[in-house]
């Protein structure tokens, strides 16, 4: 796996090479921008970057991302050259997806493939988690948190019978 990992990387930065001009060996930061965070999420260190370059888009189709939401992602190799995409953390119904068009991945012997609604790799993931990126919405820790519904109103109702039995207490005591 990890081969056809650094196989790819390196083929990725090659294409982009000959297209775009020369590119350092690695990006110089990974930008993520949470909705509700209010600083963007940057990744600098080396052998993160060298992790999510290697594994944030794979082959693998993750399939439709209308209508999730997604992080904004940069990938910034200088002042003159980003690369703008998405990622869109897993839900109950999708896996996690990498929407990148600047990313040309070209598997040996195959044609070049956009990194459009690709399945980052595990080791991805856990790069981003140790960031704090939100990756699975699934989680109610991730989901922005909070108690089911229900039970908000189990406990509004609670607290309504008690404040009524003091009202009443109060009523009938002579």
């Amino acid at each position: 796996m990890f081969r056809l990992g650094a196989t790819a990387f390196l083929i990725v930065t090659m294409l982009v090479a000959m297209g775009q001009g020369a590119l350092a060996e690695r990006p110089e930061m990974i930008r993520i921008s949470e909705p509700g965070k209010p600083e963007p999420i940057e990744i600098t260190r080396g052998t993160d970057l060298d992790i999510l370059m290697l594994n944030l888009c794979t082959e693998e189709d993750a399939g439709s991302t209308l209508n999730r939401r997604f992080t904004d992602l940069e990938i910034v190799w200088s002042d003159d050259l980003v690369w703008a995409g998405e990622f869109y953390p897993a839900s109950s119904s999708a896996p996690p997806a990498s929407h990148i068009l600047d990313w040309n991945l070209k598997i040996e012997g195959g044609e070049p493939v956009l990194c459009d609604e690709r399945l980052p790799g595990p080791d991805a993931i856990v790069v981003l988690e140790r960031y704090g990126v939100t990756t699975d919405l699934s989680d109610p820790a991730d989901s922005g948190g909070g108690l089911p519904l229900w039970l908000l109103w189990v406990a509004l109702g609670g607290l309504l019978l008690i404040g009524g039995l003091f009202v009443v207490r109060a009523v009938l005591r002579p």
